[in-house]
């Protein structure tokens, strides 16, 4: 339960975006106001049709972009607040800012993250904002960093902002889509485990599925027969492991060979 968001809650958050022509008229002081440094977007295909499984296109290219706009790096950010929905959410992000989370001290969240903190839905990232915000108002200078996600880490925003006024900033558009798509094959065909996955009921694993890929670059997703979720059950790394499938119908079953 304390691995994934907790999303039945009610919470509220907003924030006040205004020139600083603006700000000088209503007399914020200068320690108050927070920065824009670095905006970032990016955007994926549905997970069965992505070239790389074990990583993020949209949060690298959302990452990269806000970053080299604010012209820093990831080791430059005092503070991070990373969306949290999932375990490998985070560790995908780390990954996209090349943190190694387990030896760097930095916190990966301000709030507590989406299984402690909660959030309402994809509107989380506001309440990260809104915290980001409060910190760097008590730590002028430092620069903080805010990646918000939604879908099956499908859309990616990044945003990197500090007290510390930006010399030169020109907005532009950091939206980036993926450039390609693997095709997927849906006859029978022989191929190697890509990745996978056992769902579980009452019982115990009731379901085995994978992704497969062809020798020629395609890709085929498959149920497992009887024999091969035992493997399933049994083996902790079957990846990179030769897999036969067979098409019935709409329905593709495979076994290890």
């Amino acid at each position: 339960k304390w691995f994934i968001a907790q999303d039945a809650v009610n919470q509220g958050a907003a924030a006040i975006i205004m020139s600083e022509e603006k700000a000088d008229e209503l007399g914020i002081a200068p320690g108050k106001r927070v920065f824009l440094h670095g905006a970032g977007e990016g955007a994926d295909d549905f997970i069965s049709v992505r070239p790389r499984l074990d990583g993020s296109f949209a949060m690298d290219a959302a990452t990269s972009r806000a970053l080299g706009q604010a012209g820093k790096t990831a080791a430059g950010m005092k503070y991070f607040d990373l969306y949290s929905c999932f375990p490998c959410a985070v560790f995908s992000s780390t990954h996209s800012l090349g943190i190694d989370w387990k030896t760097d001290p930095r916190p990966l969240t301000l709030t507590g993250g989406l299984p402690f903190f909660g959030g309402p839905g994809n509107n989380y990232s506001l309440h990260g904002i809104a915290e980001m915000v409060a910190k760097l108002r008590g730590d002028a200078g430092a620069f903080g960093l805010v990646l918000a996600n939604g879908g099956w880490m499908t859309k990616e925003a990044v945003g990197v902002y500090s007290t510390q006024r930006p010399a030169d900033f020109t907005p532009v558009a950091l939206y980036a889509k993926p450039a390609g798509q693997v095709d997927l094959c849906t006859e029978s065909c022989d191929g190697t485990l890509e990745t996978f996955t056992v769902t579980h009921g009452k019982e115990g694993p009731d379901k085995g599925i994978i992704f497969a890929r062809l020798t020629d670059g395609r890709r085929a997703l498959a149920n497992a027969s009887p024999a091969a979720l035992a493997v399933l059950r049994e083996d902790a790394s079957p990846v990179g492991r030769s897999v036969k499938i067979t098409v019935s119908g709409e329905t593709g079953t495979f076994d290890f060979t």
